[in-house]
């Protein structure tokens, strides 16, 4: 068992983002990181059908979709990206 000096000790030392002496439950306090937001139920729909549409087309040839099938990757990827990152999207 640590003594209550020790302890004490042992908080400052575990306590490297916010320097107060006590350990942070995580870093998503005030003045940290924000935390991100769960996509909308649309927005995570339209990256998850570019996104397949890209690996589908990767595989199969499709006319216009085999020609862009790293632009639909992105796409897909920037969109769920967003959604994450702003709260209302």
């Amino acid at each position: 068992m640590i003594s209550t000096a020790k302890q004490s000790v042992y908080k400052r030392v575990m306590c490297c983002t916010c320097q107060r002496g006590q350990c942070c439950p995580s870093l998503l306090e005030k003045n940290h990181m924000k935390a991100p937001s769960s996509p909308k139920k649309i927005t995570w729909i339209i990256g998850l059908l570019l996104g397949i549409a890209g690996i589908i087309s990767h595989y199969t040839h499709i006319d216009w979709l085999s020609k862009h099938t790293f632009i639909c990757l992105m796409a897909g990827f920037l969109v769920l990206a967003a959604g994450t990152t702003f709260k209302d999207l």
